[in-house]
């Protein structure tokens, strides 16, 4: 069961030894190296020229973008995507993360983000941050919307955040109320996150969600992807694969999180898979990661991350 009491589909998941770089199957590739670079937006990337914040000189590392309720969404339960299904979507959350020099004293500012459809500002939140004195490094997120669905209308969205009246971050997603991103049985993407593990993967509960990783401490990494739909009324297969790409746009791996046996009365379903080596250090080298996936001929969703 899960969180709501309706069936979902244990985990299904396993890990793979790369010790080199994976050949993408060729259809997979076209359909990702085919397609513009959103990753910068899915996962909050941050553009080369943001502006830094007056009050700590700190400069934008990602914005990103996740869907909520009137309850505040701790960060490990957030699902990080631009494309939000009107059905489904009630508030959505803006989340910041900076980079500074450690302020050497408690500094407090606030970013305020505005949400503009074409040239009409729908509303602003106001996310805070407090950055202790010996921090380099500080995200927040808040959010914005209605207490019920269907509320937004299809079209593309831009969040602009300005701190102290300077311009610091700008990204934007879409509100689509179309196919799902599954057809063959009306599922959407729900989450995908990423964790690092060693030799055994942790159950769910202890995973540590993270877009930045250090390579000297890095055996595996996973991908992990939620899906939810309702009741299929019959098993389903769905084949889904993820390709890891470098900043160059290098092909490091290709990963399968195909779903198996998604039973008849399953309204949600989790899986992951890792790659990587037992050796720490020895596959993920430093640089800038994008991960995409695909299912049903589609573009599923795309990550970034960083190995330092």
């Amino acid at each position: 069961m899960d969180g709501t009491g309706n069936p979902v589909q244990p985990e299904d998941r396993m890990r793979i030894d790369w010790t080199a770089a994976t050949r993408a199957t060729a259809a997979m590739a076209l359909i990702v190296l085919a397609m513009p670079d959103t990753s910068a937006a899915q996962s909050g990337a941050a553009a080369e020229t943001a502006t830094p914040i007056p009050a700590i000189n700190g400069k934008l590392r990602t914005i990103r973008f996740y869907e909520t309720g009137d309850e505040p969404l701790a960060s490990v339960d957030r699902g990080y995507v631009t494309k939000f299904e009107k059905a489904r979507t009630r508030r959505i959350g803006t989340e910041l993360t900076f980079d500074f020099p450690a302020p050497g004293r408690v500094v407090a500012f606030k970013v305020a983000c505005t949400y503009m459809a074409a040239d009409s500002a729908l509303g602003t939140l106001e996310i805070p941050f407090e950055a202790q004195a010996d921090w380099t490094a500080a995200f927040h997120g808040s959010a914005w919307g209605w207490p019920g669905p269907r509320n937004w209308k299809p079209g593309v969205y831009r969040a602009t955040c300005s701190s102290d009246g300077v311009r610091v971050a700008e990204g934007q997603f879409e509100i689509v109320d179309g196919p799902p991103d599954l057809p063959s049985f009306n599922a959407r993407l729900s989450r995908m996150r990423l964790f690092a593990s060693g030799s055994d993967v942790p159950p769910r509960d202890q995973r540590k969600y993270n877009t930045t990783f250090a390579s000297a401490e890095v055996q595996y990494m996973h991908v992990e992807i939620e899906l939810v739909h309702p009741a299929p009324g019959r098993v389903v297969n769905v084949p889904i694969n993820c390709l890891v790409i470098r900043a160059d746009g290098t092909i490091t791996a290709s990963l399968d999180l195909t779903f198996n046996g998604i039973a008849a009365e399953w309204t949600s379903a989790v899986r992951s898979n890792g790659w990587g080596n037992a050796t720490a250090g020895a596959f993920w080298k430093p640089g800038r990661y994008r991960v995409a996936c695909t299912g049903d001929g589609n573009l599923l969703g795309q990550l970034t991350f960083e190995v330092t």
